[in-house]
């Protein structure tokens, strides 16, 4: 093989090189969820979920930082799409938290989804979301306004499928589009039944 021959070559190879590097680059996505104020950027902290070993410590660092007035954002890819989510979490003692309707918010425990305590499998999130999403006030069981859905997301302690519901959640989302905010929040799980057990959520 000629010396012009072997230049040619490796000229190829490296064009082919560089676009299918660029076709890489052009196929990574990157989706942000939640609150995102223009300014406030440097009140957010990522939170790596494989540093925490136990729900409690992950809670416990997320507490730390709404008390700080900071805003904790988790970080999960599929494939070639990165999902930052700014989380919508307020302090334990907040009125906000406190006072949040029942019928505004969608709980999710371990691996089950509930509505008024009434358990669904987590293939029935995305119905329940858009029901509340598009209901509008409509229903009395059903969410008043979609700005103010709330995602309560808890776990007993282990937490494996957090990244698995937050892809759910987000892919619901993204197939309703209800041009609001997606609010997501992770709690310690109470029973309120336990707490109330002669009144109903």
């Amino acid at each position: 093989m000629k010396l012009n021959q072997v230049i040619r070559f490796i000229v190829i190879i490296m064009l082919i090189f560089f676009v299918a590097c660029g076709r890489d680059q052009k196929q990574k996505v990157v989706k942000k969820y939640g609150n995102y104020q223009t300014g406030k950027e440097n009140r957010e902290v990522l939170l790596t979920l494989s540093s925490f070993k136990q729900y409690e410590m992950l809670l416990n660092r997320i507490d730390n930082l709404t008390y700080s007035d900071s805003i904790p954002q988790i970080s999960i890819k599929k494939e070639n799409i990165q999902k930052v989510i700014n989380l919508h979490n307020s302090s334990p003692e907040s009125l906000e938290r406190i006072l949040h309707k029942q019928k505004n918010i969608i709980k999710i425990h371990n691996d089950s989804v509930y509505k008024f305590s009434v358990p669904y499998t987590l293939d029935s999130l995305k119905n329940i979301m858009q029901r509340n999403y598009l209901n509008k006030g409509k229903l009395d069981r059903y969410c008043s306004n979609p700005e103010k859905l709330l995602i309560q997301i808890s776990y007993n302690d282990t937490f494996d499928n957090l990244e698995e519901v937050l892809h759910l959640v987000t892919e619901s989302y993204d197939s309703i589009q209800p041009k609001v905010s997606l609010k997501i929040c992770l709690i310690h799980y109470i029973n309120l039944k336990l707490l109330f057990p002669t009144e109903s959520e």
